[in-house]
């Protein structure tokens, strides 16, 4: 699987694989990255150091959802720095932009709620960015969405629309068009493919409101 461009946004990273004389089992390039994360947790190095390791040319989509996956187990998010809750929000937000495929975009939008959560329950908004959570949100409509991406979606759209109207800059029209995203999407655990993309047009129309 390779990333695919999206219109209207930079070129996405394009993900290249060993030839099959040497490729490496997906469990052992997994259990690699895992390591690394371990190793940058433990103080090898800086946080920054995963946004190398995920945006990588050469990582899989599964290896990157396995790496994205550990973080959360490695970093409390209700002990994180100031400045290390801006870091998390960069590495999400760049997996988002940058990435191509899917799976990895969902558990970066997955594991960016868990952090606006607790950011929304400090009540210290200053500590995210509008600009980035604005750029995280306009990244969305422009890729294919499947039903995994749309819960995702439904899920970190509370929380973006909760720090955009405390920051000021989201409209009354932006929240209105929110509104009916989440009342077309329902409150269901799963949301089919022809609600995923429903939620897509939903979602561009709410970005023309912020």
């Amino acid at each position: 699987m390779r990333a695919l461009p999206r219109p209207g946004s930079i070129d996405p990273i394009q993900l290249e694989f060993p030839t099959s004389n040497n490729r490496e089992g997906a469990l052992l390039r997994a259990q690699r990255v895992i390591h690394e994360v371990h190793s940058i947790a433990e103080g090898s190095g800086p946080i920054e150091n995963l946004n190398t390791l995920f945006l990588s040319k050469t990582m899989g989509v599964n290896t990157i959802v396995a790496g994205l996956e550990t973080v959360p187990k490695l970093w409390d998010i209700s002990r994180l720095s100031e400045q290390d809750v801006g870091k998390f929000c960069n590495l999400y937000r760049d997996v988002c932009v940058k990435i191509g495929p899917v799976e990895p975009r969902v558990i970066a939008l997955l594991n960016l709620t868990e952090i606006l959560d607790q950011v929304l329950k400090s009540g210290n908004i200053s500590l995210v960015s509008p600009d980035l959570l604005l750029e995280v949100w306009s990244s969305l409509p422009l890729s294919s969405i499947n039903p995994a991406l749309a819960n995702a979606v439904i899920r970190i759209s509370g929380c973006i629309i909760a720090i955009l109207c405390r920051a000021q800059v989201v409209t009354p029209e932006g929240i209105k068009n929110w509104g009916h995203m989440m009342a077309d999407a329902g409150l269901d655990d799963k949301v089919s493919e022809g609600e995923a993309s429903d939620i897509r047009s939903l979602t561009t129309k709410t970005f023309a409101g912020f």
